[in-house]
């Protein structure tokens, strides 16, 4: 599940303002991927909540979700590798990190 921190968003497109070497299309997305379940997992602990994430099966899914239900049961894979090439520094790089930030 692609993620990124507000500040590294706002990071990025001020970088592709000011940067004359960024040229095409850039991922705003973090570096580190995460599943839907790790993603709601680290939030609930964030938050200093219980986690609880039932198993749904797939024909529920997509008979509520249609075509949708493919970005839940098989994930998007994006990259941010492009971006890591300019260089640019993210200030959260890690899941754990930017929800502190924005949670507490």
């Amino acid at each position: 599940m692609p993620w990124i921190h507000i500040d590294d968003l706002v990071g990025l497109f001020y970088e592709a303002i000011t940067n004359e070497k960024m040229h095409g299309i850039y991922n705003g997305v973090a570096p580190q991927h995460v599943t839907n379940k790790e993603l709601s997992k680290a939030i609930a602990q964030t938050l200093h909540k219980p986690f609880f994430m039932p198993a749904v099966p797939a024909f529920v899914l997509k008979l509520i979700l249609g075509e949708m239900a493919v970005i839940v049961l098989e994930g998007v894979k994006v990259s941010a590798e492009k971006t890591k090439g300019i260089p640019f520094n993210f200030k959260y790089p890690e899941l754990k990190g930017a929800l502190e930030n924005l949670l507490r």
